[in-house]
């Protein structure tokens, strides 16, 4: 009996923390996305991989909708604030920001760094604080310094690898951690603590795993990190929530409205008013954690009868959940909305596939090494200036976005039994 006390008491704990971190967390200095900017990310693996999945890019730009922003992926696995290992005669990181004329910066490390615990801790404070010196001296845009915002490392995830002492890991990225935002304050530059939020999830067993092998985010990681990420930089606005009664009676609506709540022999047909945009849905077949899931669109349905019910919408999909489940709260992410965004989503990933073949192009020896004079090599930057082209064209149609459907039409009847 104490074990599960102590269980259930620390699984409460843990929520409450997690709460509290996100209540509590802000940018540093405050940080704001202005008309037209042109936002780079840089950095390690962790900004590299985001160019596979575009949960932040996606989050970032409908919540900058207005401002029709441009986004760049320079990310290279492996970087640090000291190594750029780069193929020969690879124009640098400065060259490129140039080349896109950044705005904004957003800079990811402290990583591959951490493994040098506390020996290589000072080396690594004094060459970041060089690193965002050397950033604040550049006229990227040709105008103004980039403003920068400053990113920390996630913590390590126990995935059960033998060889890896995850406590020791995740004091030495806390110690890194907190180095960046020391550097960050002196700097006045803001500071995105992502490591005390992604190690409360990560305890919290009851979602699904955030990484692949500890150290490096899936998809779910990448879904759930990006929007605490984004968080910190747009606040959200708060998420659909429609509830009411299967017995007469609306309960406390946010973000829309059931207009008008109708019965034919089909079940309760609902025409519903929303406002905003959808939350993107976590990536299917996902355990979504408790204190990420009261950040998403959900619909509570109260006194249904026993058994399954199921809830369709107008674009031929659905969902299906027990009495007990749509009282609790049940997630959206099929709606017509949802989709919409999620084919947004897809997008941005063409794009950053497209720009990834210009800036990151493979045979980098027939394009800027020691072949680039061969046959294959003279044809080469023909084809490169191709892709950078369809990529800012991407960029551009991606920048002007569409407001979503407003009005919603869905239809609740009991599972139909085989």
């Amino acid at each position: 009996m104490n074990a599960i006390l102590k269980h259930i008491g620390n699984q409460f704990l843990s929520r409450l923390t997690f709460l509290c971190v996100i209540l509590s967390i802000t940018v540093t200095q405050g940080q704001t996305i202005k008309e037209n900017d042109r936002i780079a990310i840089v950095g390690n693996a962790f900004a590299d991989l985001m160019h596979l999945n575009g949960y932040f890019e996606t989050l970032l730009r409908h919540r900058c909708a207005s401002q029709k922003i441009r986004f760049r992926n320079f990310g290279w696995a492996g970087d640090t604030v000291i190594e750029r290992t780069r193929p020969t005669n690879f124009d640098s990181e400065d060259k490129w920001l140039n080349s896109f004329k950044a705005d904004l910066v957003i800079v990811c490390v402290g990583m591959p760094e951490s493994f040098g615990g506390d020996g290589g801790l000072l080396e690594f404070r004094q060459a970041l604080s060089r690193l965002l010196k050397h950033y604040q001296s550049q006229k990227y845009n040709s105008e103004l310094p980039p403003r920068l915002i400053l990113v920390s490392p996630t913590a390590h995830e126990d995935v059960g690898l033998k060889g890896i002492n995850v406590k020791q890991r995740n004091k030495d990225l806390k110690k890194y951690t907190d180095g960046m935002e020391a550097i960050a304050d002196a700097l006045n530059i803001p500071f995105i603590d992502l490591f005390t939020v992604s190690h409360s999830l990560m305890v919290d067993k009851d979602g699904s795993q955030l990484t692949t092998n500890g150290m490096h985010l899936n998809a779910y990681g990448y879904w759930a990190v990006s929007q605490l990420l984004t968080d910190q930089i747009v606040p959200r606005s708060k998420p659909l929530r429609i509830q009411f009664d299967f017995n007469g009676g609306l309960g406390q609506s946010q973000g829309g409205a059931i207009n008008d709540i109708r019965q034919d022999e089909n079940g309760l047909n609902l025409n519903i008013e929303v406002t905003g945009w959808p939350i993107l849905a976590a990536p299917d077949g996902s355990r979504i954690h408790d204190s990420l899931k009261n950040h998403q669109d959900q619909v509570l349905i109260h006194s249904l009868p026993d058994g399954e019910h199921t809830l369709s919408f107008s674009n031929g999909q659905s969902i299906t959940a027990t009495a007990k489940q749509w009282s609790q709260g049940v997630c959206l992410n099929s709606t017509d909305r949802h989709l919409e965004l999620e084919r947004y989503r897809l997008l941005v990933n063409e794009k950053n596939l497209k720009y990834f073949h210009c800036w990151r192009a493979l045979n980098q020896v027939h394009i800027v090494g020691e072949r680039k004079k061969s046959p294959s090599g003279r044809s080469l930057p023909e084809e490169l200036s191709e892709w950078s082209r369809l990529a800012t064209e991407d960029d551009k149609r991606l920048s002007t976005i569409l407001q979503p459907s407003k009005n919603i039409i869905w239809n609740l009847a009991p599972k139909e039994k085989k």
